[in-house]
């Protein structure tokens, strides 16, 4: 059997929470289910600290601990 471990591309997309407050949402789901999940409201990062574009990424980077799927749509 094969274990993956999620690590950061450098250089690729990553994707925030609009509002700090939000992070701790991602950290606190565990592996329960939600009853009344509702999506936080997110933003991409597309540029590097320099200005120069990022990477796209079909799993833009949030950290380790939460993979993000982006849509097809």
């Amino acid at each position: 059997m094969k274990i993956y471990s999620p690590r950061v591309v450098e250089g690729q997309e990553w994707v925030l929470p609009q509002q700090a407050e939000d992070y701790q949402l991602f950290a606190s789901l565990g592996d329960l289910g939600q009853k009344r999940w509702r999506p936080p409201r997110m933003k991409f990062l597309r540029e590097q600290e320099d200005g120069t574009p990022r990477l796209y990424s079909d799993f833009p980077w949030l950290g380790e601990h939460v993979l993000i799927l982006r849509s097809t749509r």
